[in-house]
C-alpha cells in the first residue's frame, strides 16, 4: 500500500503550500514527503504564476527569482528595473510587491514558459498546461491582506513515481 501524508502544510518555499495527498516514505518511525522537490517546486510555480488572481507578494518574487538561480541583478536586467527595485518587492515579505501590473504580467509569462522550456516531467505529457491542471489555488482577495495556503491536489500516480527519490 503506497504511503501518503494527508494535508500537509509546507512553508518551505517561503509561503504556505497545502498539499492535500502527497507521497511518503517512513524514516525513523516518521512519515516525510517522498518526492523531487524541483518538480514540485516547478509545479507551484507554473500554477502560482497562470492561476493567481493577487498581486505576487515579495516572498513569491523571492521563489520565482531563486527558482531560475538568478542574482537580484541579473532579475532586475531581465525585468528591466533597477536592482534596487527588485530589493523593494522583495521586502514585502508576504505582501504585493506593488509591481507595476504589464511588469507582473510580463514576469508571470516569463516564468511559465520558462517551466515549460526546462522541460521536466511534469504528470503524463510533459507540458506545464498539465501542472497547471493539477494544481487550483485559493488565495484571498485581499490587496493587502495575507495569501492563503495553495492546496494541491492529490498528485498522480505518474507524477508520484517520477517523483519518488
Amino acid at each position: 500500500m503506497e504511503k501518503v501524508i494527508k494535508n500537509l502544510k509546507w512553508d518551505g518555499f517561503g509561503f504556505p503550500v497545502v498539499f492535500s495527498e502527497i507521497p511518503a516514505i517512513k524514516i525513523n518511525g516518521k512519515l516525510v514527503p517522498n518526492v523531487n522537490w524541483k518538480m514540485v517546486r516547478t509545479f507551484v510555480l507554473a500554477a502560482m504564476c497562470a492561476q493567481q488572481e493577487t498581486a505576487l507578494t515579495g516572498h513569491q518574487i523571492q521563489f520565482i527569482r531563486k527558482h531560475f538561480e538568478m542574482t537580484i541583478r541579473d532579475f532586475a536586467k531581465w525585468i528591466g528595473v533597477s536592482h534596487s527595485i527588485v530589493v523593494e518587492w522583495e521586502k514585502h515579505c508576504a505582501k504585493p510587491a506593488k509591481i507595476e501590473s504589464h511588469t507582473e504580467f510580463v514576469l508571470r509569462l516569463y516564468a511559465i514558459k520558462k517551466c515549460h522550456d526546462d522541460n521536466l516531467p511534469i504528470e503524463a505529457d510533459n507540458t506545464i498546461e498539465a501542472a497547471v491542471e493539477s494544481i487550483k489555488l485559493d488565495v484571498l482577495k485581499k490587496k493587502d491582506g495575507p495569501t492563503k495556503p495553495f492546496p494541491v491536489r492529490q498528485l498522480s500516480p505518474k507524477f508520484a513515481m517520477e517523483a519518488n527519490l
